[in-house]
């Protein structure tokens, strides 16, 4: 399914999903239902608009551990018959750390989630 992340031809064409409504968009519908996954990340980059262009900022923990961010999968075939695995960041409204850099930021899980 080139609804998430990888098009052919096209490159990203939603590397990000805004989780906001993510239920019933028909890119991430299905994913949103059966193929959930945490993406283990140190850091990630946040691009702040500045009169030159744009800043980048790498975010991460203080104690510079391993984080998960929100994401979903999918399998799809290619126009050229291969199958393919692509995946997708959820993205949310920034914390008040990061919304002076961006208006929207990856969705961060926290570990009190992920234990059981």
């Amino acid at each position: 399914m080139p609804g998430l992340g990888l098009t052919m031809g096209v490159g990203f064409a939603n590397i990000n999903a805004k989780a906001e409504g993510i239920e019933s968009k028909p890119a991430f519908r299905d994913a949103f239902q059966r193929r959930r996954c945490l993406v283990p990340v140190d850091n990630f980059y946040e691009w702040k608009k500045t009169a030159d262009g744009k800043q980048p900022y790498a975010i991460a923990l203080a104690g510079r551990s391993l984080m998960a961010l929100a994401g979903l999968w999918e399998n799809w075939r290619s126009p050229a018959g291969e199958w393919l695995r692509s995946f997708a960041i959820v993205t949310t409204v920034p914390n008040e750390l990061c919304a002076e850099l961006h208006n929207r930021i990856r969705a961060a899980i926290s570990p009190m989630m992920t234990s059981s």
